[in-house]
């Protein structure tokens, strides 16, 4: 159980204008797939033209590398970023499963000071968060 004890100033009244200020970013994972086989060197080609992490990389070095694999992960992108390497690999005819989500995040703010709150450890904010808003703290969305 968390203490939340030096938290509460935020939602017991004793200090005005705080509320929590609500974050949604746009996820997307990438994955690349393959034949049970592995890719061929056409894929090894493909994928070193859209994704230039391969694309710097010696050809020999990649196909070492993902020799025998049916799927590599690309990695986690915002939205915009993860777009543009879809589209990238959907040019060059690579073979992608893409995985959205939405990550929601919550920062106590004062209005009155304009001052926020940033508590480092992801779980105690999130505690934080929760506790907020059961006990009626006003949340605003902020679009990003």
């Amino acid at each position: 159980m968390i203490d939340l004890s030096e938290y509460k100033h935020l939602w017991d009244g004793s200090e005005k204008g705080w509320i929590l200020q609500r974050f949604d970013r746009d996820l997307m994972e990438i994955e690349i797939l393959f034949d049970k086989s592995g890719p061929s060197i056409k894929e090894i080609n493909a994928l070193r033209l859209a994704i230039p992490e391969y694309g710097r990389r010696k050809i020999k070095e990649v196909f070492d590398e993902l020799r025998g694999q049916r799927q590599i992960r690309i990695g986690e992108f915002e939205s915009i970023e993860g777009r543009r390497i879809a589209e990238a690999c959907d040019r060059e005819k690579v073979r992608t499963r893409i995985k959205g989500r939405v990550e929601t995040t919550f920062l106590p703010f004062n209005k009155e000071t304009q001052m926020a709150l940033v508590i480092q450890d992801d779980t105690i904010a999130l505690v934080v968060a929760e506790e907020g808003i059961r006990q009626g703290m006003r949340v605003e969305y902020i679009k990003t």
